[in-house]
């Protein structure tokens, strides 16, 4: 597998770019789960510990892998 491929214990931002989220965007939050199936949902966990499921939304991207977390 591309080692460029988002995997559990990575860094990724990810951009929500709709209404209902007011284009927030979530940075350098850590994966803890990834979806195997149609409508399971990405597990992160972000910087200040909270934990958020996303299953929809525009963009995401690896900020870093887990061996090499950055930080802001």
């Amino acid at each position: 597998m591309n080692n460029e491929s988002i995997k559990v214990g990575d860094f990724v931002c990810v951009d929500f770019n709709n209404d209902f989220n007011n284009n927030k965007t979530i940075f350098n939050a850590e994966v803890l789960y990834m979806p195997f199936s149609t409508g399971d949902c990405w597990h992160l966990r972000t910087k200040d510990d909270r934990i958020v499921y996303v299953q929809n939304f525009e963009i995401m991207y690896l900020y870093a892998k887990k061996d090499t977390e950055k930080s802001e």
